[in-house]
């Protein structure tokens, strides 16, 4: 079928446009004599004949709509690689959002529920015991211990004695510091409330970032964080920080060009924002196509803490 052959990333902008070339010229042509049937046609062969002039780019268009529309319950590397390839015209049709009105507060509630709030996975408290262990498990503090030994053994107990409280005192410092910081940090992700500026029913409303859902049309403006993923609607001289999530010292200029390659590495995506960076010149709006342990800063979270366990 159409939507089981077609490749998203390499031929849909190629048919779009042909097909949107075509009904221009179709519509400029107006009726002719070659579309209708003649004395000798059949009834039967003329109606298929106007099928497949008038309904084709329809067909071709549902089968793009359902293979991009597998994209977004999606959350393989696969799928998030391929938004950047993805025209700007059809994120409307697949993602069920209008580009001037936004999404009506119903259809936000309705996948807010379904998809879940746009949070990070929470990480693993560490235990004192954990911290404590993190403060001794290293080579600098076995070697001392083995000098204490040793020291120990040939009599010095004195000197054994001020190795180990050393490695006492050490070990004290570091939890301390360590136990202050995380509670500082659990401190400030409770006061700290971020927001982001969405339209919604042809409105910009200010609303708490967890509430941010896919298809949700972000306005991005200087000093704004960006709240989800989102692939670019409109674009004037915007520039984004991404240095948290690609390690650019540099801000990044951005552009709604839609990119051609699949697997184009995620610091060239230039129509692409990502959650957690800043915005840090110029204005855009982007519709959001991940959120929460969907975005790209969820992933990395999520496999940061697979290689620790």
């Amino acid at each position: 079928t159409c939507s089981e052959n077609l490749s998203v990333g390499t031929v849909q902008s190629l048919i779009i446009q042909s097909i949107d070339r075509r009904a221009v010229e179709l519509d400029a042509e107006g009726p002719s004599a070659d579309k209708w049937p003649s004395t000798e046609e059949t009834a039967e062969a003329a109606v298929l004949k106007q099928l497949t002039e008038t309904d084709i780019t329809g067909k071709i268009r549902g089968g793009l709509k359902s293979a991009l529309s597998r994209m977004v319950d999606q959350t393989t590397d696969s799928a998030r690689q391929t938004w950047h390839t993805v025209a700007r015209h059809l994120l409307g049709e697949v993602l069920e959002t209008d580009f001037h009105q936004g999404l009506t507060a119903e259809e936000a509630h309705r996948r807010l529920a379904a998809y879940g709030a746009n949070l990070l996975p929470e990480t693993h408290a560490r235990s004192d015991w954990e911290i404590i262990f993190e403060q001794i498990n290293s080579l600098p503090v076995y070697l001392l211990g083995a000098a204490a030994f040793v020291s120990v053994l040939t009599g010095g107990f004195i000197d054994a004695v001020v190795v180990m409280g050393v490695v006492a005192a050490n070990a004290a410092i570091g939890y301390v510091t360590e136990t202050r910081a995380e509670k500082t940090i659990s401190s400030l992700r409770r006061f700290v409330n971020p927001t982001a500026l969405v339209q919604r029913e042809g409105q910009a409303r200010r609303i708490p970032a967890h509430e941010v859902v896919m298809g949700d049309l972000l306005l991005l403006k200087p000093g704004m964080y960006v709240p989800a993923d989102a692939r670019l609607i409109e674009a004037s001289h915007l520039s984004v920080d991404e240095s948290m999530l690609t390690g650019e010292s540099m801000p990044v200029m951005k552009s709604a060009t839609t990119l051609r390659i699949k697997n184009t590495p995620l610091a060239d995506r230039v129509n692409m924002v990502y959650m957690g960076t800043l915005v840090t010149g110029g204005q855009a709006v982007a519709m959001v196509v991940a959120t929460g342990s969907r975005s790209e800063i969820g992933r990395l979270q999520l496999l940061l803490e697979q290689t620790e366990s």
